[in-house]
């Protein structure tokens, strides 16, 4: 899957995108949808969505379905050495469902610390401007709020590999999120992508 432009040219979905916007937002392509079970991502080789397959088999969740769409930041990357996994921070975009290889504009409302097999893996958390959830500035608004929504994630992402590899730490504030985008742009600027 190819998201394409006016011009109907392809867009490499990791570095044809911006990071940042100027409203006060940044990007996230959505490589899996709400309610979905397949694994999808966006190669790092050619920067179009793909599906994962392991063993020649299509990769998918045998938990429930995902609870909330999940992507990535284009034009981000944090290696091992500098706290990240070595691929494109990742996005978890609350609210409706929203079809695979959509780039939304999302804001930022905080972040999940997560660590998965002993790598720090954690996921910027957002909502878009389209979503009744948009109304929280923080995760703090929406814990107090709607506490549901934070305990049903940390369940899902807890369990859904059933095996334990999965932690969760903490949920932290947008501006630790900010700060964590920022950092892996930078390395992105300097760095670019390298293959495992």
């Amino acid at each position: 899957i190819s998201n394409k432009d006016e011009k109907d040219n392809p867009i490499n979905l990791l570095s044809g995108v911006e990071t940042f916007n100027k409203k006060n937002s940044l990007n996230a392509v959505v490589e899996i949808s709400k309610g979905q079970t397949h694994k999808w991502e966006v190669s790092k080789l050619t920067g179009k969505l793909h599906r994962e397959f392991w063993m020649g088999i299509p990769r998918k969740v045998d938990s429930s379905p995902y609870p909330i769409n999940y992507g990535m930041i284009p034009r981000t990357i944090l290696p091992l050495k500098f706290g990240g996994d070595g691929d494109p921070v990742d996005a978890i975009l609350l609210g409706e469902q929203v079809p695979r290889g959509s780039i939304i504009q999302g804001k930022i409302i905080g972040v999940m610390k997560m660590r998965d097999m002993d790598e720090n893996d954690d996921k910027i958390i957002l909502t878009s401007k389209n979503s009744v959830l948009n109304k929280y500035k923080n995760i703090q608004d929406l814990g107090k709020d709607n506490p549901k929504i934070l305990s049903d994630l940390k369940t899902w992402f807890t369990n859904y590999k059933k095996n334990n590899f999965v932690e969760f730490i903490r949920y932290g504030s947008e501006e630790e999120a900010y700060n964590l985008v920022l950092k892996a742009s930078k390395h992105y600027k300097r760095l670019g992508i390298k293959i495992k």
